[in-house]
């Protein structure tokens, strides 16, 4: 029976507390949250869901929320893309001071080092900056704290992405691998004669191009997979990926085109005399944060066991 009104047979649940709802509540299913969690999040909650959601209605969420807090949206996105800069450098300067006192050892040593330093910083900055993109997606405010709030997800983070690495990486490249067998074979095995051997340059042409819709197939999915971890307490590295994968179950076009939408947005924001790159970023993945929200309600994917968090409290 319904939470709200006992009297009525529920025809629904709400998506944030689970409570069951009726028909009035649900709004002919038009909302995925109970009355009660509507009142809680305020006009700027977010209600869009996967099965009745339009561009014009998710941009203009993502339009609103972005203007009430772009200056620190703006402010996280610089810390994130300095203090990934700082490492890069300091990286640098490590890898090549190893291999000036170890030689090749030294050059490989410095280079996995360098490899797993940025891993790190780039999981811990990565996770909280989609941790504040959610919180300001889903009604909330802005809190900059917000940036170093994921460390503890750092392990789950690292061994998705390394799973990643192995059920797409090394079958992609075990498959390039193959094909610049062949070109190679056709070539007489000799690497200097492929780029003027025809039949070679049509084997790699040909093998690339048939890769291109697998590739897409299995790694777009995969462009929630940090908000998933962000946005959910409880999920583990493995689950998260099968959760992202029914996430975008018959939507990988849509993800394609918000994507590349993102993508425009940054490269608009360079070119505004390169002033406007950090909003822009912001706003571009905010957009990715809002579609990623929208497509996960209605899933039937259990209910993300999301940190509470009043901004201002740490």
């Amino acid at each position: 029976m319904c939470a709200r009104h006992p009297e009525r047979a529920a025809s629904g649940t709400c998506e944030r507390c689970g409570n069951f709802t009726c028909d009035e509540c649900y709004q002919g299913h038009t909302l995925p949250l109970c009355p009660a969690c509507r009142e809680k999040l305020g006009p700027g909650g977010f209600t869009l869901r996967r099965d009745s959601w339009t561009f014009d209605a998710l941009w203009s969420h993502v339009w609103e929320a972005f203007k009430r807090d772009w200056v620190l949206l703006s402010v996280a996105v610089l810390i994130f893309l300095g203090v990934n800069g700082v490492v890069s450098a300091i990286g640098g300067v490590l890898q090549e001071a190893m291999k000036k006192s170890g030689g090749t050892a030294g050059l490989v040593m410095g280079f996995l080092a360098v490899q797993v330093g940025q891993l790190i910083v780039q999981g811990i900055f990565e996770l909280g900056l989609y941790r504040m993109y959610l919180d300001v997606v889903e009604g909330g405010k802005a809190d900059i704290s917000r940036i170093a709030s994921q460390v503890s997800k750092l392990g789950r983070y690292i061994v998705q992405k390394l799973l990643v690495l192995v059920l797409l990486g090394v079958p992609l490249g075990l498959y390039l691998l193959l094909v610049f067998a062949l070109a190679a074979g056709s070539a007489g095995f000799k690497p200097a004669a492929i780029e003027e051997n025809p039949s070679a340059i049509g084997i790699i042409a040909i093998g690339v191009l048939l890769a291109i819709v697998p590739i897409f197939y299995f790694a777009l999915p995969l462009y929630f997979s940090t908000p998933e971890l962000a946005h959910n307490e409880g999920v583990g590295p493995f689950q998260s990926i099968k959760n992202c994968f029914e996430i975008a179950r018959g939507q990988r076009l849509i993800i394609l085109g918000i994507s590349l939408l993102s993508g425009l947005i940054a490269i608009a924001g360079v070119l505004v005399c390169c002033i406007g790159v950090l909003p822009a970023v912001a706003l571009g993945q905010m957009l990715v944060t809002g579609l990623y929200l929208t497509l996960r309600n209605g899933t039937g994917l259990p209910l993300a066991r999301e940190e509470r968090h009043t901004p201002g409290t740490g």
